[in-house]
């Protein structure tokens, strides 16, 4: 039996919490290919929808299935002709704001496989560039949901596999009043992560900060190490990171 519930790719084993696999409805929904399997019966092909979905509710004694979309339109889809007769069925629900799973009384944490992210932020500014890439101290965590994990101030790891969008802000200055420049990019298991280079120029120390933004997609898998570097390309001036300036924010987005 395929007790099995598909959320963006990934699957969660539900044969640990139903007493009776034989006897019970189990939904399994799969976002890549927009279709609901109904254990035991047949598959659903929901890809005319055309749209996201948000959630499924079973109804009219399991017969209709109400598909909620992302952009607030709801349809529904007849059950009847994937079934030869109604039967009793477990309770499903899939809970989108608490990301839980109830089958009956039993709960399963879906946290992890729902959209997230983790942002994390440089306060003091402190960090001088030199010629040499180094990684970037961020040491406040401003968001940081289930799934990820803050390494040494200035790495993230992701547990899921799937898209990412990775968004980095940098805001450097130079401290005398010299032509600088600086250059920054992305590394994802210290490779450096190709279109994510990003330059700021200082003119003197009248004119004296600069800030850039780069936002990249990309498909990473389970355990990856995002880090951004940065370093003064210019063998002239004296260049820091400015407070509150420099964040890496990084959103699951599939």
């Amino acid at each position: 039996n395929r007790n099995v519930l598909y959320i963006n790719g990934d699957s969660v084993l539900l044969d640990e919490i139903i007493e009776n696999a034989n006897d019970s409805l189990v939904l399994d929904y799969d976002l890549m290919s927009n279709e609901i399997f109904l254990e035991g019966i047949d598959t659903v092909d929901l890809s005319d929808l055309q749209d996201s979905i948000k959630d499924f509710t079973l109804l009219s004694g399991d017969t209709l299935l109400m598909i909620e979309l992302e952009n607030g339109e709801k349809d529904t889809v007849d059950l009847a002709p994937f079934r030869e007769s109604v039967y009793d069925s477990q309770i499903v629900i899939l809970d989108t704001t608490e990301h839980e799973l109830i089958v009956n009384d039993d709960t399963l944490d879906l946290s992890i496989y729902a959209n997230s992210m983790v942002e994390i932020l440089d306060v003091a500014g402190t960090q001088a560039l030199t010629t040499g890439f180094l990684p970037i101290e961020f040491a406040t965590e401003l968001i940081k949901d289930p799934g990820y994990t803050v390494i040494g101030d200035n790495s993230i790891s992701i547990a899921k596999e799937g898209r990412y969008k990775v968004t980095y802000r940098v805001s450097t200055e130079v401290t005398n009043n010299t032509r600088s420049g600086a250059e920054f990019h992305l590394t994802v298991n210290g490779t450096e992560t190709a279109g994510s280079k990003a330059f700021n120029y200082h003119r003197n120390k009248d004119v004296h900060s600069s800030t850039s933004t780069v936002v990249k997609v990309l498909n990473l898998t389970a355990n990856s190490v995002i880090q951004l570097q940065g370093r003064r390309y210019s063998e002239k001036g004296d260049l820091k990171m400015v407070a509150n300036g420099s964040s890496l924010l990084i959103e699951r987005i599939r």
